[in-house]
């Protein structure tokens, strides 16, 4: 019986793409899953900093949460409201970042809310720090593993 096997490519990693192929399939998506949640932390703290602030609410329920296994074994985190999006308690995070049409309530009218993002921007000002905090924790990682 063949060994399980894990298509993992890390572009712009050449050395530890290869280490990584080289590890149990188990561990190296443990390794890259926690080298993405260190990586999404500066993310989340620009994300809180950035949105509404009423009661705090939404701010305090931003988490950095672990993506859903797919067929095409991706790995990875993302920073959601509580449940996600349009989901849960702080159903209103989506309905900030993307804005809401206005809609008639008992005979009177609503006006649209506009949109204020707070996601985008925090990714955007983030991305090579990201970028750089991910490769060097999955660096780190791979070298402690593969010892």
């Amino acid at each position: 019986m063949s060994q399980p096997t894990i298509g993992i490519s890390i572009t712009g990693f050449p050395v530890i793409d290869r280490k990584l192929r080289d590890l149990e399939p188990k561990l190296a998506r443990k390794l890259v899953r926690q080298s993405a949640r260190k990586a999404a932390a500066p993310v989340l703290a620009t994300a809180q900093a950035r949105c509404k602030r009423r009661s705090g609410a939404l701010a305090k329920s931003l988490k950095i949460r672990a993506l859903k296994r797919t067929r095409k074994a991706v790995i990875g985190v993302r920073v959601v409201t509580g449940a996600d999006f349009f989901k849960g308690e702080q159903f209103c995070g989506g309905q900030i970042e993307y804005g809401a049409p206005g809609h008639k309530t008992f005979g009177r009218g609503l006006s649209p809310l506009a949109p204020y993002p707070f996601m985008r921007p925090a990714h955007d000002e983030n991305k090579q720090t990201v970028l750089a905090i991910f490769r060097s924790e999955l660096t780190a990682g791979v070298l402690e593993a593969s010892k």
